[in-house]
């Protein structure tokens, strides 16, 4: 899949991954990744959890969040809306994270519908997709 570094707003295109630059945050509207500069007041980083409300706003039922290895609790707060609106949520298992803040937060705060290691998560998205379709 291409990986594409963001910098300015971007058309969502089905394959690709997208990648913030350093200082940034993004957000979707429509069909439109909009990339948005932080604070520089902001101590604690939010992005996940700002992606994942715009998400699930967005696509509703359809989204999708998957939390991976990270510090923190960012994601936490994402993934209950996610699941509010009717969507999917993803979590690694912390013992499979390189940090596991990130996934811990999220498995002791929320319930995820599945908690896997990054192979197995893969997997069941392919499948959830499948019976999507």
């Amino acid at each position: 899949m291409p990986v594409i570094r963001m910098t300015g707003d971007m058309d969502i295109k089905p394959g690709h991954v997208y990648v913030l630059i350093q200082n940034t945050f993004i957000t979707i509207d429509g069909q439109q990744l909009i990339l948005q500069e932080r604070k520089k007041d902001e101590i604690i980083n939010r992005a996940v959890d700002i992606f994942f409300h715009s998400l699930a706003e967005s696509f509703g039922s359809e989204a999708v969040g998957i939390v991976l290895s990270g510090g923190g609790s960012d994601g936490l707060e994402g993934t209950k809306a996610i699941e509010k609106a009717g969507g999917y949520v993803m979590v690694q298992t912390p013992d499979t994270s390189k940090f596991s803040g990130m996934p811990n937060s999220v498995v002791q705060g929320d319930d995820p519908h599945i908690v896997a290691s990054p192979v197995e998560l893969a997997e069941k998205l392919k499948a959830w997709v499948d019976r999507q379709i």
